[in-house]
């Protein structure tokens, strides 16, 4: 009797740990992502961030309660796979962040502009989407539990919240992103079912592996009507747009450094 009570409690310690894990990891991506779009896009637009992630927060809410084919899914596979997908859209995220050619200020002139916000957008709602669609899962399908699922959400959020800054100054803002990716694999991979965890851990290091890839690799420009490539091409006239790049990054800002042209 003793054995069958621990087996009946141990997807329940599991979800609750994969609920700590999500909350940790979406909050790193959120405070990251507030640097990284104040360098490319402009710091009034830095705040986007959170009504971007409030929309993916209560769109997931939504879907998943009318959602009759979410409804009929085993619980604990919703948690690994709405975990396993924050991972994957979070690269996503990344490499739109770095290739779409978004410019919000001349949405007045370009008409492509309305378009290319739409995508933007909701490419990097998807992690936040599916972040809340897990924990939204978890607190549905548990009720029981409701107090201890809540109480490891606000652990993972706080616990996000404190190390966003020192993952911000240790790997950049595109690297802290990573780093919050990679506690929902890690979340995906603990809520995973047995029969898929090793397919679960395949995934989930190929999504992290692309995303430090993108984080270590790709040039995260800064938009042409931010202060930082005006005030590069005034002090050095020999930089391009294209050659301002970073020296650092910080909890509040982008160091950045001009190169000189081939």
């Amino acid at each position: 009797m003793r054995r069958k009570g621990k087996r009946q409690h141990r997807p329940r310690s599991r979800v609750v740990l994969a609920v700590l894990l999500v909350a940790l990891g979406v909050l790193v991506v959120e405070i990251a992502l507030t640097r990284l779009l104040s360098f490319t896009l402009w710091y009034h637009f830095t705040y986007v961030v959170l009504a971007v992630a409030l929309l993916g927060y209560g769109a997931s809410g939504a879907f998943l309660a009318c959602s009759k084919r979410l409804e009929s899914l085993p619980p604990r596979e919703l948690v690994h796979g709405s975990a396993l997908l924050a991972t994957a859209a979070g690269v996503l995220a990344l490499l739109a962040i770095c290739f779409l050619p978004f410019r919000p200020l001349e949405m007045a002139t370009d008409p492509l502009q309305l378009p290319l916000m739409a995508l933007y957008l909701i490419v990097i709602a998807l992690p936040f989407f599916a972040c809340g669609l897990a924990i939204a899962a978890a607190l549905r399908h548990w009720r029981e539990h409701t107090t201890a699922i809540y109480f490891a959400d606000l652990v993972g959020a706080g616990l996000g919240c404190a190390l966003a800054i020192p993952a911000i100054w240790i790997f950049g803002a595109p690297g802290a992103i990573a780093a919050g990716l990679a506690a929902s694999a890690t979340a995906a991979v603990v809520v995973a079912p047995r029969p898929r965890r090793s397919a679960t851990v395949a995934l989930a290091a190929a999504s992290l592996l692309a995303a430090a890839a993108v984080a270590s690799f790709a040039e995260f420009r800064a938009s042409p009507e931010s202060p930082s490539p005006a005030m590069f091409r005034e002090a050095a006239p020999r930089c391009s747009r294209a050659g301002v790049r970073s020296s650092a990054w910080t909890s509040t800002r982008r160091a950045s450094r001009p190169r000189d042209r081939a």
